[in-house]
């Protein structure tokens, strides 16, 4: 072969340079001596033949550390099944706190492990083929592929396509592709479940009024204007009125129980195919039937709870407004009352007929139907508001209707409201017949006595709600500068429509005090439902109650219905019904195609640590296969004491490592040179001039 010429005009160096005095100290100067040209020696260093494997640490402590790097490994494996098993855990435990804290650490240490064990393993593997035969076109990409990039970069470099570089490329994939997976096996979203659970609701219907009759005002010993009435209830009402303007526009009152809207004030022509009507968000006061909510026992405080509830409310016809200008001496206030209503007291036929018929089924089998002819039995009701103002007294005169309803409701953690009304499937009794034909006249009482004082200078909360609902109603009287605050209001100033909705609102707020005077608080009872009776609907209350208890309707007493819930000292009789409870837990869920690159990748990573652990175990030459001190074996340029080929290379490393060489001419007075490692006090540059073998 000709030699190789390193093309340059620059003239070959003078062998004189050889002359030149570059031996070293002859002193011994030891192994650690980074100037020395001397050839180290030691105890360590084979003084003839030697056997292979003699005994060293490092035999011990290298397949430890591959049994290491292999548990490690298995670790990752394990971390892929425990993605599998924690699926659907809710988020918060040990077990989940602890795999995402690993997740956190697999990027990081994945690609560390793999390298390590890849890279020891296919040494070993190379090692192992060595002994054996092997191509070098396939033991170099063993020995040398560390990354991606190199598997390809070696099939550049060798001009052809290598199938062991090619599958050394896959191995070295899953390296990243194995990180990537352990920060993904597990992420966390909202499972959904829905479950159905009992709510109790205020009853607006016949049981609840009936519970009104004989807990509330037959325990209270009740007369004309309210008198007898326990002032809590008094307390409640005005602090109905004193909600502030948001929270009477709210769907929920100040307690935070929804409220119901007003039907009357929806358009009819919306309704769907099952009669729903969408109730929209609303900006005014009147849109609702009561300044008070409904009390509902057994809200559960998380997910979203959606059910309907039936209920009942009056509501006042668009009134005349005249003026009693006969009317003398009347004093600021106001006064409601109901021109032909019978107190709970029964006088007459005609008062039983009528509360009959109001509380409906089954007492209505009671009821001569001949006597449904005479139109005292069916007319609707008139009530008088009669307000004195500054001149002559306002009057205004309007008929009450009953209304029956069923309401949507949504609850998000436990904050409800409305989301659609209709007219209700279940409740028909006459919507003439109403709760002032029963006790009602008592609610219509306790507004005219908070509405009145013998010396009132200004006009009460009542009227001052009715003439204006967007405003505290509440006058002062107060002299600002020279101008008097306004004392007065006065009725006929106001849309007889509107004012008919503002009243209706009053009714209600204070017949629904009356249904329960402590309900509206909250911290209603919820542990045991039963207390709050039988589970029932509004219209069939009575019913429930007479099958359950073995009661005949002959000589039935209002009484022997409620008494055993008035027992239990309940806040409210309450009707029930079904929700449906939705939560949403945040859990863990396994992402099955990270999970299956996670097991792939550990698991090869596993076998191919496994792999060069057996292996290793079975090589008996020594490791030649390093970048710098495989140059030492069989290196005449080096002037070591033998060849000592049965050492390592780590070995050599720790012997030799005072040893400086260099690379360059190692004949240097030949014309024709070599390049290759030796001794640098021995050893010329590189001259481009120069040709070399």
């Amino acid at each position: 072969m000709e030699p190789l010429r390193v093309a340059d005009s620059d003239a070959p160096l003078s062998h004189s340079l050889l002359d030149e005095d570059v031996t070293v100290r002859k002193q011994n100067i030891g192994f650690s001596s980074r100037q020395s040209y001397e050839t180290p020696t030691g105890k360590n260093w084979p003084a003839g033949p030697d056997h292979v494997h003699r005994f060293a640490i490092s035999s011990i402590i290298s397949p430890l550390l591959d049994a290491v790097l292999i548990l490690i490994a298995l670790l990752f494996f394990c971390l892929g099944i425990a993605a599998l098993c924690i699926k659907d855990r809710p988020t918060g435990d040990r077990f989940g706190t602890a795999i995402q804290e690993a997740m956190k650490l697999g990027p990081t240490i994945y690609p560390i492990i793999f390298a390590a064990i890849t890279g020891r393993a296919l040494k070993s593997v190379g090692r192992y083929r060595v002994e054996r035969g092997i191509r070098l076109s396939t033991l170099w990409p063993i020995m040398n592929t560390k990354t991606i990039f190199d598997a390809a970069l070696s099939q550049w470099n060798m001009r052809r396509l290598s199938l062991t570089a090619s599958l050394l490329g896959l191995v070295w994939a899953l390296s990243p592709i194995g990180g990537q997976a352990s920060l993904r096996v597990v992420y966390i979203t909202n499972a959904t479940s829905i479950i159905p659970k009992e709510l109790r609701y205020m009853d607006t219907g016949p049981l609840g009024h009936m519970f009104t009759d004989q807990g509330v005002i037959a325990s209270s010993e009740l007369e004309a204007n309210a008198s007898g009435l326990p002032l809590s209830m008094s307390a409640t009402y005005f602090a109905g009125l004193m909600q502030g303007v948001d929270t009477k526009i709210s769907p929920r009152d100040a307690w935070g129980n929804p409220k119901i809207p007003n039907i009357q004030l929806l358009d009819t022509s919306l309704a769907n195919s099952s009669g729903w009507i969408e109730f929209p968000n609303t900006t005014t006061v009147e849109s609702w039937n009561s300044l008070l909510g409904l009390p509902i026992a057994g809200l559960p405080n998380d997910g979203v709870t959606e059910f309907t509830v039936e209920t009942s409310y009056i509501v006042l016809s668009t009134p005349s407004i005249t003026f009693d200008t006969k009317a003398v001496g009347v004093k600021l206030g106001m006064n409601v009352r109901c021109v032909g209503c019978i107190n709970v007291d029964l006088d007459g036929s005609e008062g039983f007929i009528r509360v009959f018929e109001f509380l409906g089924s089954p007492y209505t089998e009671l009821i001569n139907k001949t006597e449904l002819t005479n139109s005292s039995y069916t007319n609707a009701q008139t009530i008088i508001f009669t307000q004195g103002t500054e001149g002559s007294p306002v009057v205004v005169t309007g008929q009450v209707t009953e209304q029956h309803v069923e309401t949507a409701m949504r609850c998000e953690s436990g904050i409800c409201h409305a989301t659609a009304v209709r007219q209700s499937t279940t409740d028909h009794r006459p919507a003439n017949l109403t709760t002032l034909d029963y006790w009602g006249t008592f609610a219509l009482d306790m507004i005219s006595a908070a509405s009145q004082t013998p010396y009132a200078t200004t006009s009460s909360p009542s009227e001052v709600f009715i003439t204006n609902a967007s405003t505290i109603p509440v006058l002062t009287g107060l002299l600002y500068g020279n101008q008097q605050a306004e004392q007065v209001v006065n009725f006929s100033t106001i849309d007889p429509v509107i004012l008919s909705q503002r009243a209706t609102m009053l009714i209600n707020t204070a017949v629904q005090i009356f249904l329960s005077p402590v309900g509206f608080a909250g911290n209603l009872p919820s542990s045991n439902l039963s207390l709050y009776g039988l589970p029932h609907n509004p219209a069939n209350g009575a019913n429930v109650s007479m099958a359950a208890y073995n009661m005949s309707l002959r000589g039935l007493d209002l009484l022997d219905l409620v008494q055993p819930v008035l027992l239990n000292d309940p806040p409210f009789v309450g009707a029930s019904t079904m929700a449906n409870v939705t939560t949403f837990t945040e859990v863990y869920k396994p992402d099955y195609a990270w999970v299956i690159l996670l097991l792939l990748s550990s698991a090869v990573l596993a076998i191919t640590g496994l792999i060069g652990l057996f292996v290793n175990l079975a090589i008996k030459a020594p490791d030649v296969f390093d970048p710098v001190m495989g140059l030492t074996y069989g290196n005449p340029y080096l002037g070591l004491p033998g060849d000592a080929s049965v050492l390592d290379a780590t070995d050599r490393a720790r012997i030799l490592g005072g040893l400086k060489v260099r690379l360059g001419d190692v004949k240097a007075v030949d014309s024709v040179g070599r390049i290759a490692l030796g001794k640098a006090g021995k050893v010329l540059p590189i001259s481009k001039g120069k040709l070399y073998d």
